[in-house]
């Protein structure tokens, strides 16, 4: 499977753009090529799971998502001189998704004094537009796990992130907490023909439901390695299967108990298209003395194969 770097190489010639408010205002607020995929990387690097994630860009703000697989045995016993019966003859599983882009939109307003009194003066547009992109960054990664559109919140209800996408298999732990036990069983939940790449495969879960687990093994620093494990993919694992803790995921679910969830599957399975014509507007507010930033972009996400992933559900994360 192409790597991230691969997939963006392919977004457009690279231009070298500087992400900066000048050139914003000096191509009518659409990002250009080279600064869309600037962009686009800024949100890879600066979320914990973006990174693992099949990320890329999407021409149209509608893509197929294909995938091809021999789910049954092709073997049949053979007859010297005659072909296979009709009946033994094996046929590929096709499947479609369809990423269908959502518009997020942010809007970020600044008075003139702060540019005018702040140390950093004119270099303070850069700051804002760099703050601005790890922010998108971190509610991007939000939507796209937490995404839910039952959701009583309109942000979490514009799409179906990866939380709800996983419905085939599924273990409930009954509001106890993460333990080898039920990693165990989340294991044997996933189709015998996708348990074999372990190195490729991730246990993602909250930061506490993980803490929980490095607490079972008996590492008197859990604390330590998690923090570590954030920021050097370090920590515990369970046969060889990182067991990743990601701060976004939630611990409030479960109405009255906190509970969250955890996740096994490839992260490269988890398809994220952005639509490439990333738009940040900037105009001026004379009467107020503001300048207004207002970001448009559009993306979707969705898993390839959903059978290939397994949930655990009600886990105790307090």
């Amino acid at each position: 499977m192409k790597t991230n770097q691969e997939h963006l190489a392919k977004l457009t010639n690279i231009e070298k753009a500087e992400f900066t408010l000048g050139h914003l205002l000096g191509n009518g607020g659409y990002l250009t090529p080279g600064q869309a995929q600037k962009f686009i990387r800024l949100i890879i690097k600066k979320a914990v799971l973006m990174s693992q994630f099949t990320v890329f860009g999407m021409k149209e703000f509608k893509y197929r998502l294909n995938t091809i697989r021999f789910g049954d045995r092709v073997l049949k016993p053979g007859t010297p001189g005659q072909a296979l019966p009709s009946a033994d003859r094996s046929r590929p599983a096709i499947t479609q998704k369809e990423l269908d882009a959502k518009l997020f939109k942010c809007e970020v307003l600044v008075d003139d004094e702060v540019f005018e009194d702040n140390i950093e003066q004119a270099g303070l547009r850069n700051t804002i537009m760099q703050l601005l992109g790890e922010a998108i960054a971190r509610d991007t990664e939000y939507v796209t796990i937490n995404g839910d559109t039952a959701s009583a919140d309109p942000l979490l209800a514009t799409m179906d992130g990866m939380l709800k996408q996983v419905v085939t298999n599924v273990k409930d732990a009954a509001g106890a907490r993460l333990t080898r036990a039920l990693l165990k069983d989340a294991l044997k939940l996933l189709p015998h023909e996708y348990k074999g790449d372990h190195k490729a495969m991730r246990f993602l879960t909250s930061t506490n439901a993980a803490l929980d687990y490095s607490e079972e093994l008996g590492d008197a620093n859990a604390a330590d390695i998690l923090a570590r494990h954030v920021e050097n993919e370090l920590g515990p694992k369970y046969k060889s299967i990182p067991v990743v803790a990601v701060p976004e995921f939630p611990e409030n679910l479960g109405g009255s108990s906190n509970y969250t969830e955890c996740v096994l599957c490839q992260p490269n399975n988890f398809h994220v298209g952005f639509h490439r014509k990333i738009q940040v507007r900037v105009t001026e507010d004379i009467q107020s003395g503001s300048v207004i930033i207002v970001g448009r972009l559009r993306f979707d996400a969705k898993f390839a194969n959903e059978e290939a992933t397994s949930k655990i559900e009600n886990l105790l994360a307090t």
